[in-house]
């Protein structure tokens, strides 16, 4: 994927599925639903997860998991490799939280920092989640409610 087709999905937060369908971002197809879940999810290629709420359709969260993800990423993003970089390139975060153990087989993780990045989408904050050697493991852009 194109860094300017990622980095509109991550403006279109807050959207429904049929405004991103008539902005060519998604294909205009009717996802399918769990109704067991609050989300549908849509997958436009490895690595990239698209969130909707199953109620309204709204894009929720757009999850970037770097070690699947093999396209471009936007501008600040792609310079990005570890928490020493986002934090030179954005400051101390809104909310951080150190070392964690995940539930089940998912592992541990070495943190989470959460940022408002209000140029890249006002409707949105991004958490990174860094691994246990500090290097980035994933960016997830969610709504702000």
């Amino acid at each position: 994927m194109k860094a300017e087709h990622l980095f509109e999905l991550i403006k279109s937060i807050g959207l429904t599925y049929r405004a991103l369908t008539s902005k060519n971002l998604v294909p205009d197809v009717t996802p399918s639903k769990n109704q067991e879940s609050a989300f549908f999810f849509y997958v436009p290629e490895a690595g990239i997860d698209l969130f909707f709420f199953v109620e309204n359709e709204m894009l929720e969260r757009v999850l970037i998991t770097k070690k699947e993800y093999s396209g471009e990423l936007p501008y600040p993003l792609a310079s990005l490799k570890n928490r020493g970089d986002v934090l030179a390139e954005f400051g101390d975060p809104s909310e951080s939280k150190g070392h964690q153990k995940m539930p089940g087989h998912l592992g541990e993780i070495g943190g989470t920092d959460m940022y408002y990045l209000p140029k890249i989408n006002l409707n949105a904050k991004a958490t990174f989640t860094y691994d246990t050697s500090l290097e980035i493991r994933a960016i997830t852009f969610h709504a702000i409610y």
